[in-house]
């Protein structure tokens, strides 16, 4: 009887998807400027967006309006503004930068956005003393997409809900782009822009508030549905992990018995679940464990020429906004790849992420659900190993 009412509330909801995905389709929905640009998971874009509508200086000449909508959200609207000011990257002590700042006569406000990067050390306790020295009304707040805590190296000694506040781009950026969108409803140019920004947000948070209310009236209609929801939520993420599991080994191996069959398996060098120290590959459900645990995934080749290892791999962080490739051990530039260097300013390794086709995996706001599709999975597969070959040759052929 239970796997009956899964079963049905499972079609219920995925009737429901359908449905908003076709009104999606018809209303022009799909379709963002932000996300058409490549730009849409871009820190700097939303921390310079945000920073310019909160200015009463700003291009949209609505002077404070958004900048008093917004304080209104986050509970600050007994403030008193004496000539306020917007940044955004504003340059602290160390050339640390903090995202957003608002400043005027009597108080400063710092904002610290996270949309996928990892805190850095001392950070929110570095700004938090900068704020503190300015001798006036302050707060810091740490905005991210599902309003998570920060890492403790970034808070160090400071208290969350007394030194840190947290915001979430999913609630309070979202409440205040609907309050600005009813303020400009007769600008139309300013109008559709907040709108596409919202349906940006929506996407990014998975938020669809008409659809949510749907679904959770079929969750909660009675008791054997709740249970049937619960029995879901409960094995959810393990479906994740376990096509994960599937995807990097068949990546792997299809890699490897194609275009990297005189390469050696890197793995034991860079990641740290599918082997232990002495190559001895972990059993299945070990594996399982530690890749639920583990910040970053993916698969490794690497060969010795001229007496230098060179690793050439695909790599996907918990979060992140698509899987990347990357190479280390040659100092050779690859179109469209980013170095990273060491704190010595030597580099560290090349980088270059996987616009297309994209691939994200649990826990993410924007999951790739294409590789349930096995006709998909295998594409994706193949794709991802052909960017591998292609990097391949591309350090091979400058190598002569």
């Amino acid at each position: 009887m239970e796997k009956i009412k899964i079963e049905s509330l499972l079609k219920q909801v995925e009737t429901i998807n359908k449905k908003y995905d076709e009104i999606d389709k018809i209303t022009g929905r799909s379709f963002n400027v932000f996300e058409a640009g490549n730009i849409g998971y871009l820190e700097t874009f939303h921390t310079q967006l945000i920073a310019e509508l909160l200015s009463p200086d700003g291009s949209h000449n609505q002077k404070d309006k958004f900048l008093r909508l917004f304080l209104e959200t986050i509970g600050l609207k007994k403030l008193k503004l004496i000539n306020p000011k917007s940044y955004a990257e504003f340059v602290i002590d160390n050339n640390r930068r903090i995202d957003i700042l608002i400043e005027d006569e009597n108080f400063i406000i710092g904002i610290e956005a996270k949309v996928y990067a990892d805190d850095g050390n001392k950070q929110l306790k570095d700004y938090f003393e900068f704020l503190r020295k300015k001798n006036k009304q302050f707060k810091l707040y740490y905005l991210t997409l599902d309003r998570h805590s920060p890492d403790n190296k970034s808070l160090q000694d400071l208290k969350i809900d007394e030194d840190v506040f947290l915001l979430s781009f999913e609630d309070e950026i979202y409440n205040w782009l609907n309050e600005c969108i009813k303020e400009v409803s007769d600008v139309p140019i300013i109008r559709e822009g907040l709108y596409q920004y919202k349906l940006l947000l929506e996407k990014l948070t998975n938020k669809n508030t008409q659809k949510e209310k749907e679904v959770k009236e079929i969750i909660g209609k009675d008791v054997e549905s709740i249970k049937a929801a619960d029995e879901i939520v409960r094995n959810y993420p393990d479906v994740w992990y376990e096509k994960e599991y599937e995807f990097w080994n068949e990546l792997f191996n299809y890699a490897i018995n194609k275009y990297f069959k005189d390469w050696d398996d890197g793995d034991e060098d860079v990641y740290n679940f599918w082997y232990d120290k002495n190559k001895n590959e972990f059993t299945y459900e070990e594996t399982l464990e530690k890749l639920k645990k583990a910040k970053f995934r993916g698969i490794c080749f690497k060969k010795v020429i001229n007496e230098k290892t060179i690793y050439i791999g695909v790599e996907y962080w918990k979060k992140d906004i698509n899987c990347f490739l990357w190479y280390s051990g040659i100092n050779v530039k690859v179109d469209g790849f980013k170095c990273v260097k060491d704190e010595n300013g030597n580099i560290d390794y090349y980088y270059k992420y996987i616009d297309n086709p994209e691939l994200r995996f649990y826990p993410n706001n924007n999951l790739t659900f294409d590789i349930f599709n096995n006709e998909l999975f295998n594409k994706i597969k193949k794709s991802f190993a052909n960017e591998l070959n292609n990097i391949k040759k591309s350090l091979l052929e400058n190598k002569k």
